[in-house]
């Protein structure tokens, strides 16, 4: 039922990092006509020209503290969630931007009463203890929101077996086009 209220509306994917940001682009490579947003610290050319883009800068590295826990949402960043749209959130958490945006962005739409359903990779456990010890923090303060789902890059290996890094997350990338097709039937 909720799907088919949803058909009318229009879908807006919104990466937030490179992760989510390389989410987005694939699932526009499939075909999928939607609203496209990336958030990240720096532009790439594999970005298509239809996606809007904002970039984040990043703050000067300091090696004490080599990640934001909380990324505050800037005006333009929060121009985005005017629209009457249907978002889906992508991100990959454990690195700095989609992990520190993440929080603050579903804050955001629910204050707006939004729809929105987001979708956040875990890293691989190969990507190190600090990376995937921000993840599973990050994932235990929102785990509880409802439309908030965990794809576990680590289910690939275990399902599949080793393969390149560039595969690995390639794999990714269908497998959480999978979910939202799942998840939302009316893609």
């Amino acid at each position: 039922n909720q799907s088919q209220n949803q058909k009318n509306k229009k879908l807006h994917f919104v990466g937030l990092g490179s992760g989510g940001t390389n989410v987005a682009v694939h699932i526009y490579k499939q075909g999928v006509k939607a609203k496209l947003t990336g958030i990240n610290g720096f532009y790439s050319s594999y970005i298509p020209l239809e996606m809007n883009f904002i970039e984040y800068q990043t703050r000067t590295y300091n090696p004490e503290k080599p990640y934001i826990d909380n990324i505050a949402l800037t005006d333009e960043m929060k121009k985005i969630f005017d629209a009457d749209d249907y978002f889906i959130i992508l991100t990959g958490l454990g690195h700095s931007v989609g992990t520190g945006l993440i929080s603050e962005t579903l804050d955001l739409l629910r204050a707006k009463n939004k729809k929105y359903l987001a979708i956040c990779s875990m890293p691989f456990p190969k990507e190190g203890r600090s990376i995937n010890n921000r993840a599973n923090e990050k994932m235990l303060q929102i785990e509880a929101l409802s439309n908030v789902y965990f794809f576990r890059h680590q289910s690939i290996i275990e399902n599949e077996g080793e393969m390149r890094i560039s595969s690995l997350f390639a794999r990714g990338n269908e497998l959480v086009y999978e979910i939202l097709k799942e998840k939302c039937p009316f893609l």
